[in-house]
């Protein structure tokens, strides 16, 4: 099925950039807008926005739901994003540390979000509770995001 959504005007590069054009779902391969916001994603990276459409584009990831599963402190640790990044590395993953945390993100993703603007990524609330989302939140003035980590400091998957 082809993705025949209409073109989102004027929205920043960003993103774009976080979708996946070559996705095999379409609804990963370009901008949607879902109930009041515009969003992007290509199921690893994720941004929203509000808007005042009343547009709802059909078979998109609800964007609201995935961010209201996702748990912060009430003041999130703040990491600044490594630049000193190798140049072809971009399936290597990077090890953000600010102890006792540790989360480990795609350097592709790094050096997206240092191009679009955003130097640092707050790290989630780690506990046992198998409904939180392990992210890390971004923001962008109005743009808000969701960086999946590739993996966390007890070991596990995220």
């Amino acid at each position: 099925m082809s993705d025949k959504r209409k073109p989102i005007p004027n929205l920043d590069p960003i993103f774009e950039a976080c979708c996946d054009p070559e996705a095999v779902r379409y609804d990963l391969s370009t901008p949607f807008i879902r109930d009041g916001y515009v969003a992007a994603t290509d199921g690893r990276i994720m941004v929203r926005q509000k808007t005042g459409s009343k547009r709802q584009d059909k078979g998109t990831p609800n964007a609201n739901t995935i961010f209201s599963l996702t748990a912060y402190e009430s003041e999130p640790l703040a990491l600044v994003l490594p630049s000193n990044l190798r140049r072809h590395d971009d399936e290597g993953s990077v090890l953000l540390r600010d102890e006792p945390y540790e989360f480990s993100l795609k350097a592709k993703y790094i050096r997206l979000l240092l191009r679009h603007g955003v130097e640092e990524v707050f790290l989630p609330v780690l506990d046992e509770d198998s409904s939180i989302t392990y992210a890390c939140r971004f923001v962008k003035g109005e743009i808000e995001g969701l960086l999946m980590p590739a993996w966390r400091k007890d070991g596990s998957n995220v």
